[in-house]
């Protein structure tokens, strides 16, 4: 009898230890989110190539990302208030290459902004041309497209809101 009242209480320690370890989670994350901290730095970006490639591939991370045409016959990628370092793009064997590079151990321990307060923002301009293919990861914030024409879409929406406009 008495050894099965320990059990119970070991038990019952657990769970509290439990609960009141997720309150604290808890609780430390609405203290970042509420007094708006970040977890990382912000840098505008801004990118100008000649549209000399007939493939995309877009890695989106944390941004809210549209697609729109451009006023010339050149590409431009301008963003504000996107994660610093944290966005490439280049032209590789007939590519224009979007990448985001994710640093996978930072993003476990960060709590960052849940919000579009604070959300980054990336425009590609592009000029009119059927492009062969557009490979899109759509990844956090709402993605825009519209104006383009591709014969092949790989499109992954990500999480958020997506609309396409032609």
């Amino acid at each position: 009898m008495e050894q099965n009242i320990k059990k119970k209480n070991r038990v019952w320690i657990w769970v509290v230890i439990i609960v009141i370890g997720l309150v604290l989670i808890g609780a430390g994350a609405m203290c970042f989110n509420v007094f708006g901290m970040k977890s990382y730095n912000t840098d505008d970006i801004n990118y100008e190539f000649e549209c000399n490639f007939s493939d995309l591939e877009i890695e989106n991370g944390v941004c809210n990302f549209n697609i729109v045409k451009s006023d010339d016959d050149k590409v431009y990628i301008k963003g504000t208030n996107v994660p610093e370092g944290r966005y490439t793009a280049k032209v590789q064997g007939g590519t224009l290459k979007i990448e985001y590079k994710e640093r996978k151990w930072f993003n476990l321990i960060s709590f960052g902004s849940w919000n579009n307060e604070n959300m980054g923002e990336i425009t590609l301009y592009l000029p009119e041309k059927d492009f062969m293919s557009l490979e899109f990861d759509g990844g956090v914030g709402v993605n825009k497209i519209s104006d383009v024409t591709v014969r092949k879409l790989d499109y992954d929406g990500g999480v958020g809101e997506n609309y396409f406009n032609n």
